[in-house]
């Protein structure tokens, strides 16, 4: 997505994501990926769809719900945006963190 927005390809503000953790993310040598990540007993998997679904229901709720008053025109980020490199400072502001962006 960084690499999306430096290219003038997505607009970095309305980039949302959401991550979950459940299982190992590689099998044992010799076990098959989608055996382990469908099948095999380990019990993180089914939680951790269901907490995503939990967790982002609302937000694309709310956005669906609320497009033309809250979404349509995007919403100013009173934060910066990006990644610790600085590299989007022109366009969503100066980090208050990490290193100063390369000037290039």
């Amino acid at each position: 997505m960084l690499r999306a927005a430096l290219l003038g390809l997505v607009d970095f503000a309305r980039i949302v994501l959401l991550r979950t953790a459940s299982d190992f993310d590689r099998p044992p040598p010799g076990v098959d990926p989608v055996y382990h990540l469908r099948k095999a007993a380990q019990g993180g998997f089914g939680p951790a769809i269901q907490n995503i679904l939990l967790a982002g229901r609302p937000f694309v709720d709310d956005v669906v719900n609320n497009w033309n008053e809250t979404y349509e025109n995007g919403i100013v980020p009173t934060n910066y945006l990006g990644d610790i490199l600085g590299s989007l400072s022109a366009k969503y502001g100066k980090a208050d963190f990490g290193v100063p962006a390369v000037e290039g």
